[in-house]
């Protein structure tokens, strides 16, 4: 029983740790953007089959006379920026991302590689 109370938070911060890295890795090389919070949208988590709705964020992108883009960054219930505040973003295949996805709450302390033990690799390398 008491393997469980160990292995459960183990496994579980070590899949945080494992999205973290591949979020670093697909951010690597892409450029950065401003964009503006425009609105928020309810719609239905892509992983989801029932019908619970959590609020997008769907943005603007500075420089560029585009279309409201959905932001794939999104809390349940919850709505993490205020309409108007200015954040930052990337694309990734097609995709639009929250750049410091990964630097809120505990999982900013997580490594964003995985030999974090060198110093001397940059993370965006």
């Amino acid at each position: 029983m008491i393997w469980i109370i160990v292995i459960f938070p183990l496994i579980f911060v070590f899949v945080n740790w494992s999205g973290k890295v591949r979020f670093y890795q697909m951010k690597r090389g892409e450029g950065m953007y401003k964009a503006v919070v425009m609105e928020y949208r309810k719609e239905r988590m892509s992983m989801n089959s029932d019908e619970t709705k959590i609020p997008y964020p769907y943005v603007q992108i500075e420089g560029f006379n585009s279309p409201l883009t959905k932001l794939k960054y999104a809390s349940s219930g919850s709505k993490p920026f205020e309409i108007g505040e200015r954040i930052d973003v990337f694309f990734n295949e097609g995709v639009l991302y929250y750049w410091n996805a990964y630097e809120n709450g505990w999982l900013k302390f997580l490594p964003a590689k995985w030999d974090f033990w060198n110093k001397n690799k940059s993370i965006n390398a």
